[in-house]
């Protein structure tokens, strides 16, 4: 048997695991409070094609986070360049791209994704499958609460958003090149006035297509 056709293997049975944890830890699972066709729209583009010769808002800010990403370059994942992610989630912020944010259960302490995890990461995987978002580009942004350092945060909050992205890439075969993995740590909290609360560790995906 062909390496190749190993790894297709490997990827059907991994897929039917997945699916049967999903259908077990369904009940425990966001996926029930936001469906696939939910996901699928929040993150379509808002202004679709146009021949313009200006940019929309929706392509400005695209453009910005994927300039911002490719300056960091290598440094994203061995260093912690605060400002730089700042400046991302900035953009993703001011500009209102589609975006979604997702409670994905992590082993404590750890980027090892949970088993009760696995319902909201098969949807997810099935969203980006979906025919509308077919050729997207998104960035994987991990989020964590404000306990902790900040640099710790940054660090742990990167291995988790790149757990998310390797498992899209392996389980559905989502192509790699269309997933950026970022992690802001304490920077951007989902409820600012409650930093240690449990809705600020999330991961969040956002359409950055140019």
């Amino acid at each position: 048997m062909s390496n190749r056709h190993q790894q297709t293997l490997r990827r059907i049975v991994f897929s039917g695991i997945v699916l049967a944890f999903a259908c077990v830890y369904a009940p425990m699972s966001q996926a029930e409070e936001l469906s696939k066709d939910q996901m699928v729209k929040a993150l379509q583009k808002k202004n679709g094609k146009t021949r313009s010769l200006t940019l929309s808002n929706d392509q400005k800010g695209a453009n910005a986070v994927q300039k911002a990403v490719r300056s960091l370059g290598s440094r994203l994942s061995r260093e912690i360049v605060v400002e730089e992610r700042k400046q991302i989630a900035k953009t993703v912020t001011e500009h209102k791209l589609p975006a979604i944010d997702l409670t994905i259960q992590f082993e404590y302490d750890s980027a090892a994704i949970s088993q009760k995890a696995l319902p909201v990461l098969v949807t997810l995987g099935q969203v980006l499958k979906d025919a509308s978002l077919q050729g997207s580009t998104f960035l994987v942004g991990g989020h964590t609460d404000s306990r902790g350092s900040n640099e710790y945060n940054i660090k742990l909050s990167q291995a988790r958003a790149q757990s998310v992205r390797k498992f899209l890439i392996e389980t559905f075969g989502i192509n790699g090149g269309k997933l950026i993995a970022v992690g802001f740590g304490e920077i951007q909290l989902k409820t600012p006035h409650e930093p240690e609360a449990g809705v600020n560790r999330r991961v969040q995906l956002v359409n950055v297509t140019k």
